[in-house]
């Protein structure tokens, strides 16, 4: 249990009573509000001159930064992430990762405050309603929830009618999407990560999405791996992408009944999954295209000179 007073933020035994520690820092006198920030680090509002909200790392004690100015009473923490502190000049809003100040809500003085589902209604309120097909708390797209709360492509929302939305990657949503038997991140190969927000990619669905012939990985070699979702990347779509006369990595023999029909093209021997068929152009190889002529000149004036 945390508490501020006696110009320190004190942590106690909430069974006990037993003071187990005490945390201050230049500046905190008068502790006020206290709450925990997205990341898990100590919030505390200082009513005292210099005001501004101190963030502690609970278990070391360190003081990380301080945000804003002025006496602050009370703060919350939306589902968004950021931060709401009330003061004398109302309730600034602060941008949680950047710190910066994204304005004042109301300019009259606000002490308590607290964040709660709104009962006016509407997209972003965080209260799931008709025609809504989720509400996650804000108007960002991105997130599973799109900013007209319409539940976007390869995201599962959860919460129900009333409730705030809980949207998650289809590679961690518990569900078996593609209906193969295997369920996320790791245990569907389809997945690359638990961000994932298809369970079946062109490279493990089952179709010649290319129609070449070869199905998925690792039967296609435009599979990098099961997870992959271009079955035919440039070095294996059978197209001079480059126009430099020399076709993917096997010269277009996968796509031509075994038979190439011009040379492979360079890059791509390094993998039929890459997406690019022309080198980079950087690199020590291409600074010495530029300097070796200059140095052949220079050889050769000195040739002549002696």
């Amino acid at each position: 249990m945390w508490v501020g007073e006696a110009g320190e933020v004190r942590e106690y035994d909430p069974k006990t009573g037993q003071l187990l520690r005490s945390l201050t820092a230049n500046g905190l006198n008068a502790p006020n509000g206290i709450a925990f920030a997205p990341n898990g680090d100590l919030l505390v509002a200082n009513t005292g001159e210099a005001g501004g909200v101190y963030e502690f790392k609970p278990l070391t004690g360190n003081l990380v930064r301080v945000l804003g100015t002025g006496p602050s009473f009370d703060m919350a923490v939306t589902p968004a992430g950021d931060l709401l502190v009330s003061g004398y000049s109302g309730v600034l809003r602060f941008d949680w990762t950047t710190g910066n100040n994204l304005g004042v809500f109301t300019s009259t003085f606000v002490d308590g405050m607290t964040i709660g589902p709104s009962s006016v209604g509407g997209c972003g309120d965080g209260v799931l309603r008709a025609p809504e097909q989720c509400d996650d708390w804000n108007l960002t797209g991105g997130d599973g929830c799109s900013s007209d709360c319409q539940v976007e492509a390869g995201w599962t929302c959860s919460g129900g009618m009333g409730a705030i939305s809980v949207c998650l990657a289809a590679c961690s949503d518990g569900i078996d999407n593609d209906g193969d038997g295997l369920i996320d991140y790791p245990a569907d190969p389809g997945c690359a990560s638990p961000a994932s927000l298809q369970e079946n990619p062109h490279c493990s669905d089952g179709i010649d999405n290319d129609g070449d012939g070869l199905i998925d990985f690792p039967a296609d070699p435009g599979c990098f791996n099961a997870a992959s979702d271009n079955e035919s990347p440039q070095c294996q779509d059978g197209i001079d992408n480059d126009g430099d006369g020399t076709i993917a990595f096997d010269g277009g023999a996968s796509l031509n009944h075994g038979v190439p029909i011009a040379k492979p093209d360079i890059p791509c021997t390094l993998g039929p999954y890459r997406d690019q068929e022309r080198q980079d152009a950087c690199g020590l190889g291409a600074e010495l295209a530029f300097v070796l002529p200059w140095i052949a000149r220079a050889a050769n004036r000195s040739r002549r000179t002696s």
